[in-house]
């Protein structure tokens, strides 16, 4: 009896580990393709400033309606995840849906005319704006749920996937455009992304949400502590089932950190391809291999914070990786030449964009599993997303008003200066339920 009995143990575990592995592979694929498309229009932009009469401040403008769609969108998306579980579905209908943008940007090239062009452009945006609402917060739900205390680490290791999509596809754009044309090239990268919706969605079958509204989650699993000097376990919400309000002082604090943090990167992001064309004088082509090798530090970045995360938990990584992206930004703005501009953007994308393993494991960790979703989706979705439109938005107010984008980069620095002073108001003590 007793062998029979550890014959089923470790068929059991068999299993959840196979179901554990699938479930990470589904959400790296997801997170390659999903951040693969956050370059997508900051390339584009350099192809379409040289069609005549196109402005670059009508660009940012496309750009800031986007993201302003998609942060509105994903605290929806959040809410709904929560309480359907369908991440297989959610996160792969997501790709798809930003696939259908990619497609779009494509027919935007095909007739040169000022209107035409905006006009696609914009829609283009929006349904990729539309499509960017979903991975992130259920992404990072899904691994939260599924690897409790190790998913600082994991979603390092899934943003790493992240990084390298959005490493990739700069330069993928630039040679498919090159070889087929603009719109053939851009049509060819949105059959890509059919090709994986499917394999994520294959990938996270009958992956359900295990929370969703359910009782038998009410109360949320300790194991998911990152660091002792974050957390304070308060014995009395263990006993009781505690709603979002209950939670939420927390949650805007970091929300309101992430806002200024985003603003600041989002901006540099949104605008460094064309920045970088006219300060170094670059072809497209060449903007796209500085964009390639410049963000794949951000794939070393995201594994390397997640694993820091867990060691010194999330507020002293939020400043490390605050301080030093900011730091390496103002030297990149100071010192010119093609050196220096690959040392310190390098050094910018590793510690920059690493908000999905610091930011959203520490959102997951001052809630309940079961609001996991929504707490994402507002830090992502409002701090993240919306607070990198704002950003996006005063570069282009500045642009409107003829101030050149050199001012426009310093601008976004001294934002990101200021949320270096906010970071005392980020959350110190975080009661787990």
């Amino acid at each position: 009896m007793a062998g029979n009995s550890n014959y089923k143990s470790n068929i059991f575990k068999s299993k959840s580990s196979s179901n554990k592995a699938k479930i990470f592979a589904g959400a790296s694929v997801g997170h390659f393709a999903n951040d693969g498309t956050l370059l997508v229009f900051t390339m584009l932009m350099v192809y379409y400033i040289k069609i005549p009469h196109v402005s670059v401040a009508v660009l940012g403008s496309i750009a800031v309606a986007y993201q302003l769609l998609s942060g509105y969108l994903s605290t929806r998306v959040g809410k709904y995840a929560d309480a359907k579980g369908d991440y297989n579905k959610l996160i792969s209908v997501g790709i798809l849906i930003e696939g259908l943008g990619i497609f779009l940007f494509g027919i935007s090239f095909i007739f040169g005319y000022l209107l035409y062009v905006y006009a696609f452009a914009l829609l283009a945006a929006l349904v990729l704006g539309f499509g960017q609402a979903f991975y992130h917060p259920l992404g990072g739900a899904l691994l939260s749920n599924t690897f409790g205390k190790s998913s600082p680490k994991y979603m390092g290791a899934n943003g790493a996937f992240g990084s390298l999509g959005r490493s990739i596809l700069p330069s993928l754009i630039a040679f498919s455009i090159l070889l087929f044309g603009n719109t053939v090239g851009l049509i060819s990268i949105s059959a890509f992304y059919l090709l994986l919706s499917i394999i994520i969605f294959v990938l996270l079958a009958n992956k359900r949400n295990n929370n969703g509204s359910s009782s038998m989650n009410k109360v949320r699993l300790l194991d998911r502590s990152s660091s002792t000097d974050d957390i304070t376990v308060s014995q009395k919400a263990m006993a009781s089932h505690k709603p979002f309000s209950f939670y939420k002082k927390s949650v805007y604090k970091l929300t309101l950190v992430t806002i200024l943090r985003s603003a600041s990167i989002m901006a540099t992001l949104t605008f460094i391809g064309v920045y970088i064309k006219i300060i170094g004088k670059l072809t497209p082509t060449e903007v796209g291999i500085f964009l390639t090798v410049t963000f794949f530090f951000a794939v070393i970045g995201q594994y390397v914070f997640g694993v820091i995360v867990t060691k010194k938990g999330n507020r002293k990584t939020v400043v490390y990786t605050t301080l030093i992206s900011v730091i390496a930004f103002g030297f990149f703005l100071l010192l010119r030449g093609p050196v220096y501009s690959y040392i310190f953007y390098s050094v910018f994308t590793f510690a920059a964009l690493t908000s999905f393993p610091v930011f959203m494991s520490y959102s997951a960790n001052i809630v309940e599993k079961e609001y996991n979703g929504y707490s994402n989706s507002v830090v992502w979705g409002i701090g993240t997303i919306v607070g990198g439109a704002l950003g996006v938005g005063l570069i282009t107010i500045l642009l409107y008003f003829g101030f050149s984008i050199f001012i426009g980069m310093v601008v976004a620095e001294i934002i990101g200066i200021i949320s270096i002073i906010s970071l005392p108001i980020l959350p110190k003590t975080l009661n787990i339920n």
